[in-house]
């Protein structure tokens, strides 16, 4: 028997097997072989591995295999055999020696240990799990030789059965995953479960292409057992079958072991714990030796066959293709190693470090709430995508949530701006324009009277604060929306680590994201009554402009009505036009009666500019305009300009939606948003645990079991990769053979 034990080769797998046990399950490099059985039960699978190994394995009427077994095979290099066990998820010092001839004791004892905690690891009705279980076996007769031992196919219950070829697949499936397919050769390919598996893989594989390497088909080593159990006949015929399968290797026969008959060879002494009272393997091959050989001196299954059979030429099969492939991948190692190391420290880095004291968990606090600030302005103040690319596209482009709420704003602003324009056209505007100064008369009061213009004002005051509040209760569920995000992005990684103080920080937020939330409506229902009293008394006094320019113009047309000039009006009258008739600069200060002081300088910007948009050169041009009105002729359009302007509600309604929109703008701003941005909410959290006691605080500061643990075997896999880094560096170098 050949067996490869070169240095370079015991390098590069244990550097192989560092890779794979330090590799996400999900994130496997495909370039990492992998060996592993499949079969269905009682196919004779356990009994192939036991061959190979030379150890015991559980086997009982149920299922033997109940989780994935990793089976490390390693020539002992000095007299000490000896086996050592622990599941995939520990580190090395969890490690439990064992001798030899106690591993079907600690195999079962490391299954059962796993289905304690039903919850995690399995399913009730499965008695199965994923969850790989390692075994490390040093033996002087031992090859280097990595097999993992997957649970066999059964029809114990459809569960049970899906979930197999669950974990079958998810191995298989792996471009370089090595397939020991154990079938029992006295039963035809067709009728094994295993073949419809192998089969539904490879036509949904990647490279379904039968003749791609990579596909399935092509790495399958189909290993008859049961010899001596089949006629020559029944082993051609199968031979044959896996041509036309099309597997990538040739057939193997091997004799299953006596394990369990009534048989001198292969039964337990159970008086005697000595390994010598297991199952003689020595014996065991020359027996299967003697039975292979009798089969093939039929020339047509000698011709079938490759010179690989048995269970040593199995081994030297599997060691062969072992080697090769690690030989090929060596370059590809260097790699390998970086990324997974790189996944690792990732990994490492998205953990919560382990606190020990007060002051490093207000360290950690303080770290939260700069990852909270910057989080929480990125959201808000940052759009996805900063600058257009080549292929932009306007409609996927996502702005900062502060545009959006601005422009959900000037959204509602316009929408009510064409209500309010559609509403008062028909209503205000067309009519005033038809009035022409001929036999139909002006009567002013039916446009401009305080009546309609408080009813209009209710009208679109009404809708508008009804809308209004949908707009408001959007906008706060937007907010909120995003600053629970943040808040969960923040603590993500504190979440199931430190469950108390997440629990307890949490419900802080909530609290202070309720009290914000109330603040801002509290705040909102005094804008609306002040900004309604501000609106109210605008509106009184656009009135009042409107009811002395209407009162200068009646007096103007009544004078051209009875074709009087100014200077022969009666002295009564006179002195009524005087009365009622005001100086422009005057008509201002009255208007500004309680509003503004007479003496401000600027007071034509802080009144009229500012609310009305128009200019106080504007306005003094009014009586200019209204003195030349008697000049006109009959029945020539009245320049209403001027009119509609001072007396349209919709400018002073405008007027209140643009100062209400920003001012309820900056109430959510101050409200609701700057106690997160300006990290008071940190720094309550901050003053809470602070005064807490010592021995209050502590059970808050310890990270959970389950959290200590992947901390504990990511810190085992930094320092195994970065030896596995070092050994490969000095085997490229020194390149041992």
């Amino acid at each position: 028997m050949v067996i490869s034990n070169i240095p370079a080769y015991q390098v590069l797998l244990s550097i192989q097997d560092t890779l794979s046990e330090c590799s996400s399950s999900k994130k496997l490099p495909k370039e990492l072989q992998r060996i592993v059985t499949i079969g269905i039960q009682s196919a004779g699978k356990s009994s192939v591995i036991e061959n190979i190994s030379e150890i015991e394995l559980p086997r009982n009427t149920g299922i033997g295999t109940k989780a994935p077994l990793q089976i490390r095979l390693r020539k002992a290099t000095s007299d000490d055999e000896y086996c050592r066990i622990r599941y995939g998820d520990e580190t090395d010092e969890q490690w439990e020696n064992f001798s030899i001839n106690q591993t079907n004791e600690y195999i079962r004892k490391y299954q059962d240990n796993l289905f304690k905690d039903k919850d995690k690891y399995y399913d009730k009705n499965t008695e199965l799990t994923n969850s790989l279980i390692v075994l490390e076996v040093y033996k002087k007769s031992s090859c280097d030789l990595t097999i993992i031992d997957l649970p066999g196919i059964t029809h114990v219950n459809r569960e049970t059965e899906e979930m197999v070829k669950n974990i079958v697949i998810e191995y298989i499936k792996n471009p370089r995953t090595i397939v020991l397919f154990a079938h029992n050769a006295t039963t035809d390919f067709v009728s094994d479960e295993c073949i419809n598996l192998i089969k539904s893989v490879s036509e949904n594989d990647d490279n379904r292409d039968t003749n791609d390497d990579n596909n399935v088909l092509k790495r399958i080593i189909p290993v008859l057992t049961k010899i001596d159990l089949a006629t020559t006949e029944e082993l051609i015929g199968n031979i044959e079958d896996c041509k036309k399968y099309k597997f990538g290797y040739s057939p193997i026969l091997v004799k299953n072991s006596n394990k369990g008959n009534n048989s001198s060879v292969g039964e337990r002494d159970n008086n005697n714990d000595d390994a010598n009272s297991l199952t003689n393997y020595s014996e065991e091959r020359k027996n299967e030796e003697e039975i292979i050989n009798k089969h093939l001196s039929n020339q047509k299954l000698k011709d079938l066959c490759s010179d690989h059979q048995g269970i040593n030429g199995l081994i030297e099969k599997l060691v062969e293709i072992q080697s090769l492939h690690l030989f090929n991948s060596k370059d590809k190692f260097q790699n390998i190693i970086k990324k997974t190391l790189k996944d690792n420290v990732n990994e490492m880095n998205n953990l919560p470090k382990i606190i020990n004291d007060k002051e490093e968990f207000i360290v950690m606090i303080t770290e939260l709430d700069n990852s909270f600030k910057k989080l929480l302005l990125n959201k808000f103040e940052t759009p996805n995508n900063l600058l257009p690319e080549e292929n932009f596209d306007e409609k996927k482009f996502k702005f900062s949530l502060e545009s959006q709420i601005r422009q959900k704003f000037e959204k509602f602003k316009d929408e009510l701006n064409k209500k309010f324009l559609i509403y008062l056209t028909p209503k205000y505007y067309k009519q005033i324009k038809c009035i022409r100064s001929d036999s139909q008369g002006l009567k002013f009061k039916d446009f401009c009277g305080e009546k309609i213009i408080y009813d209009i004002l209710d009208r679109c005051l009404g809708k508008y604060f009804e809308e209004f509040n949908d707009l408001i209760d959007e906008i706060n569920s937007d907010i909120c929306k995003v600053i629970d995000e943040v808040f969960c992005l923040t603590f993500e990684k504190y979440k199931s680590a430190f469950k108390k103080f997440f629990e307890i920080s949490q419900s802080k937020f909530n609290e202070m994201k309720s009290k914000n939330l109330e603040k801002c409506n509290f705040f909102l229902e005094i804008m609306k009554e002040n900004e309604t009293n501000a609106l109210c008394t605008f509106n009184e006094n656009y009135i009042n402009i409107s009811k002395l320019i209407f009162t200068e113009l009646e007096k103007k047309i009544k004078k051209r009505q009875l074709g009087k000039e100014t200077d022969n009006i009666k002295d009564d009258d006179r002195e009524e036009i005087e009365d009622n008739g005001v100086d422009d600069e005057e008509l201002i200060y009255k208007l500004k009666d309680g509003l503004v002081k007479k003496d401000n300088p600027n007071i034509e910007e802080q009144f009229f500019k500012k609310f009305t948009g128009l200019t106080l050169d504007y306005i003094k041009g009014l009586g200019s305009k209204l003195r030349n009105y008697e000049n006109k002729q009959k029945n020539e359009v009245v320049d209403w300009d001027s009119i509609k302007i001072m007396c349209s509600i919709y400018s002073y309604l405008k007027i209140f939606m643009d100062r209400m929109l920003d001012s309820i703008y900056k109430n959510v701003d101050s409200n609701f948003l700057k106690p997160f941005k300006n990290r008071i909410f940190f720094v309550n959290l901050k003053d809470h645990f602070l005064l807490m006691k010592e021995d209050e605080l502590k059970p808050i500061m310890l990270v959970n079991d389950d959290t200590r643990k992947k901390i504990d075997k990511l810190s085992t896999n930094i320092i195994k990769l970065k030896k596995a880094k070092n050994d490969l560096n000095f085997f490229n170098k020194s390149m041992i053979f």
